[in-house]
């Protein structure tokens, strides 16, 4: 089950590097006034690259990043039921695919091997 531990881990990841960039690149096209898209990027950045740091953790075989990779999956389930309360069928979607992914985290960092 580390395996797919990390692969959760890894599409949160690369999910979260891809909507930095989306902000940037909507900030851009909008040109947007409001706060300052660039950090809030590279924020969202570093919280993937905590995500990527847990996941490799999770496949070396390593104790430490157990409490907070369930963390993470905890606050994606919290983001999660945010988008499927919201209105539209996109974020409610969205947010279904995203509490799946964390239930299977959950479990997956669970579940002895």
């Amino acid at each position: 089950m580390r395996k797919v531990a990390f692969s959760v881990g890894l599409v949160e990841a690369v999910s979260l590097v891809a909507f930095a960039a989306s902000v940037v690149i909507n900030a851009h096209r909008d040109h947007s006034t409001v706060g300052s898209p660039p950090i809030q990027a590279a924020i969202y950045c570093a919280f993937a690259a905590g995500i990527a740091a847990l996941s490799f953790g999770i496949r070396a075989g390593k104790t430490w990043p157990r409490t907070p990779f369930a963390m993470v999956q905890v606050f994606s389930g919290i983001i999660a039921y945010t988008l499927a309360s919201g209105t539209g069928t996109e974020a409610k979607t969205v947010g279904l695919v995203l509490f799946l992914i964390a239930f299977v985290g959950i479990y997956a960092i669970f579940k002895n091997d």
